[in-house]
């Protein structure tokens, strides 16, 4: 009997151990490699360490040396404690002590040059979101530079070629960096404007934890002075790591551009929700009312979720939303009751403003594309980088395994992105291009076209989008949710001939994500 016993017991033993080694082998084999250079990624077309070795460096990609009006700029990373309200401080990162960092507006043309000094005690990047310039100049850390070390510093030198709403933010470690502060605002002023406001206003919403949000740095609700009368001009911004619903109420608005591209022939709305995706800029215009206020509110739903990892982990708080997210315009009166504005219908960017002539926007549905791709996103369970979480996948694979997407210059390229998670949204961000929205789930668009740098995904939805390759250089495409980007859903767009002197992986202490 006690050999019997022993036997089981052995076995038990036995396959306890066998069961701990394949674990523990499943974990070693999710770690990643301490030195990847991203010109050098997995591909299925071509061999990228033989094809970049002989190809043009990213350190060359620079601006060109044309006469230009220059803005200079200075700022300094470094720790501050900052108040946002009813007692609460953060201990935060910040571009000049302050949360956001400070404004840089320039007018389209201008030659743009900040000098980033980092006091921080880790390295830090500054990437101009949504903005086309030279690769070199995109600062994400390992792939168009090193993160600048503490007590070291770096200059961004770049023309601002485009009008509009963009935004800047650290690319290193950018769910940490970025949302411990390190953000701000960019605005490109155009030159010849078409429309005169009496007030414009920058406003950025931010996700500190599950828990506390803040516009403009405060969780009491941002306050803006506007008189009666006033034609007001809103860049929203949303840095945070989550969708937002967001309404107006109190007077109808315009969805004037989105992601610093102008709408042909918008028309006005009334308390219509606008879900703006990690990443994304609106410009909302609406006219002050003689009297009474205009309040920038959050609508999002409390929903119970199936999902208990997501309900858990990843899901925030609506009530606190409801409560931060949330700004008035003007010293009248505002009415509107959330639950009731949370039952109004969704903005939809595919069926708003007007069509144009097809002569007048060549890259359409019916375009030759030189290179076509298909992304499908999810996620999974499992082990990434040595650690079981939640992982997102884009074609069922994860950073760095996610073979990149290899254009020439002058190419048309088309992707068709389908999202199969069954309820986490993805915001797909590229560097360095805009891109143009063709169909959503199958069906063209009917509106004004759409070009955007950040394209909000749904679960269960689909979309096809086109880009030009007229920016040579090494790109990421990413979900800009930077808890999935940092989880995986991260890859290449990557020009072929191009390579870098950078790294990433624990061996330079480059990492993107």
């Amino acid at each position: 009997m006690k050999s019997k016993t022993k036997f089981v017991f052995n076995m038990l033993l036995g396959l306890l151990l066998l069961f701990g080694v394949g674990i523990y082998s499943l974990a070693k084999l999710s770690e990643q490699p301490v030195s990847m250079n991203m010109a050098n990624m997995p591909s299925g077309k071509h061999d990228m360490q033989q094809m970049s070795s002989s190809g043009i460096s990213v350190t060359k990609l620079t601006e060109d040396t044309v006469e230009s009006p220059v803005k200079t700029f200075d700022l300094t990373a470094e720790e501050a404690v900052i108040d946002i309200g009813n007692g609460k401080t953060i201990q935060a990162w910040t571009f000049n002590g302050t949360v956001p960092g400070p404004e840089i507006r320039v007018q389209e043309g201008d030659r743009v040059i900040v000098h980033v000094k980092n006091t921080l005690k880790e390295g830090v990047t500054i990437h101009w979101h949504g903005v086309e310039l030279p690769n070199a100049e995109d600062g994400v850390a390992g792939v168009t530079q090193d993160a600048i070390p503490p007590g070291s510093d770096f200059t961004y030198n770049f023309i601002a070629k485009h009008a509009g709403t963009y935004w800047y933010h650290s690319h290193q470690e950018s769910e940490k960096e970025t949302g411990k502060g390190l953000y701000g605002a960019f605005i490109v002023e155009t030159k010849h404007p078409t429309t005169v406001y009496q007030r414009e206003i920058v406003s950025i919403l931010h996700e500190w934890d599950r828990s506390t949000f803040t516009v403009d740095g405060t969780s009491l609700g941002a306050k803006y002075a506007a008189k009666p009368g006033d034609l007001v001009l809103l860049r929203l911004i949303n840095s945070g790591d989550a969708t937002y619903n967001m309404t107006l109420t109190g007077s109808p608005f315009l969805v004037s551009a989105i992601d610093a591209h102008d709408i042909n022939e918008p028309t006005e709305l009334n308390e219509r929700i606008i879900e703006i995706g990690s990443g994304q800029r609106y410009d909302l215009v609406f006219r002050m009312p003689e009297s009474s206020g205009v309040k920038l509110v959050n609508v999002d739903k409390n929903e119970k979720q199936s999902n208990i990892v997501k309900r858990l982990f990843f899901t925030s708080s609506s009530t606190a939303k409801n409560r931060m997210l949330q700004a008035t315009f003007g010293d009248g009166e505002v009415t509107g009751n959330v639950n009731v504005l949370a039952q109004q219908p969704f903005f939809d960017m595919t069926t708003y403003g007007s069509p144009v002539l097809q002569g007048n926007d060549p890259l359409s549905i019916n375009a030759k594309f030189d290179a076509q791709y298909d992304l499908t996103l999810g996620n999974m369970l499992g082990f990434f980088n040595g650690v079981f979480t939640m992982k997102f996948t884009i074609n069922g694979q994860t950073f760095p395994n996610i073979p990149m997407l290899i254009v020439k210059k002058g190419d048309w390229v088309r992707i068709h992105i389908q999202n199969n998670s069954p309820d986490n949204d993805h915001p797909i961000h590229l560097h360095g291009h805009s891109f143009k929205v063709l169909t959503h789930n199958g069906e063209p668009l009917s509106g004004s076209p759409i070009y955007l740098s950040t394209i909000l995904v749904k679960p269960q939805e689909s979309y096809d989008i086109a880009f030009v390759a007229d920016n040579p250089g090494l790109w990421m495409i990413h979900c800009h949710i930077l808890g999935h980007a940092a989880n995986g859903m991260d890859m290449m767009v990557n020009y072929e001939g191009v390579s870098t002197p950078y790294s990433v992986g624990s061996k330079s202490g480059n990492r993107p994500d």
